[in-house]
């Protein structure tokens, strides 16, 4: 059984794949002190995807403004993106499905569309897939995709 995507990612589904984060770091990042302004991203309108095997919800990704100079989210508009993404372990058995939809999920964004991710620098598995969604290293944990 392949994924499916569905929007708008599931707000308990979310919250159950932070809590069974082990990575502390990580829930401290959209939960910190500007991390919370991130939670607009399940909001009604917003840009957010679930990735689901039958009933279960296995990944949530989403895009949201990206981070104004004030280092708060913005509402979404423009053309520059914030990438955000989570998930359970069971997704590996899909992974070739995730990533097909996700990078269609890119592709559908304007021309001249910038999508910014934050990878936790020395992450694998984080580095690995912003690599395979065709994002580039641009320095500590900025990762960037360009469209055009």
């Amino acid at each position: 059984m392949s994924l499916i995507r569905i929007r708008p990612a599931p707000y308990h589904a979310l919250v159950v794949m932070l809590a069974s984060d082990r990575d502390a770091r990580a829930q401290r990042k959209l939960f910190g002190p500007d991390g919370f302004a991130k939670m607009q991203i399940l909001s009604p309108g917003a840009l957010s995807w679930g990735f689901w095997r039958g009933e279960h919800c296995v990944a949530c990704a989403g895009l949201m403004s990206a981070p104004s100079r004030s280092g708060l989210a913005q509402p979404l508009e423009g053309l520059h993106f914030e990438a955000w993404f989570t998930c359970l372990p069971a997704v590996a058995r899909d992974l070739k499905s995730f990533l097909r939809l996700a990078q269609l999920t890119l592709d559908e964004l304007p021309q001249d569309a910038i999508v910014e991710a934050r990878v936790q620098p020395g992450w694998k598995p984080g580095e690995k897939l912003a690599r395979l969604l065709g994002f580039e290293h641009r320095g500590e944990d900025l990762w960037e995709r360009i469209k055009a």
